[in-house]
């Protein structure tokens, strides 16, 4: 008996000691205009883990700081695929697509399959144009702008090739 009274009355004196938040800032929830009461539930942004880096921000030879937005489309479904695209006056374009794709495992990974592209004109008065892909294998770009690594010696393809050959690669 006595150690029921003994956790009844812990249970009373631990809910005794915890505190209200400070609430001198906050008005009693009486005093609060009914239309604020409500409870907005605000949409939840799509996670997209293996997004690619931002779009760069290239401005033509004559300085220009900002350019107006000649055309803007954007689509985010409930299934979590999304859609967008849009062109500046200055020559700045982008269109992105991802759809979610389950990797399996539990709990279920979902990551997003990215496909996109975008455009811009450099300092130099180059026109340049990166694709790119981003999925559970990372981020693939692709364009004429981007360096490629010079072939690889004759002298190392053999070398590899005789590694493999003998199971060491």
């Amino acid at each position: 008996m006595f150690s029921k009274l003994l956790v009844v009355a812990s249970f009373v004196a631990f809910a005794a000691s915890l505190q209200a938040p400070n609430s001198a800032f906050l008005p009693p929830f009486s005093q609060i205009p009914v239309a604020r009461r409500q409870i907005q539930f605000l949409p939840q942004p799509t996670l997209r883990p293996y997004a690619p880096v931002p779009t760069p921000i290239a401005y033509r030879q004559t300085g220009e700081a900002s350019a107006r937005i000649l055309k803007q489309d954007s689509d985010i479904s409930p299934d979590g695929s999304y859609q967008y695209a849009y062109e500046t006056e200055n020559g700045i374009s982008a269109q992105e697509s991802g759809v979610p794709k389950s990797l399996g495992g539990n709990p279920p990974e979902i990551a997003e399959q990215v496909q996109g592209a975008f455009s811009y004109t450099s300092p130099e008065g180059e026109h340049v144009v990166l694709q790119y892909a981003a999925n559970e294998n990372g981020f693939q770009p692709s364009g004429s702008h981007i360096p490629t690594p010079p072939p690889i010696p004759e002298a190392i393809a053999r070398s590899l090739q005789f590694l493999q050959a003998n199971g060491r690669l």
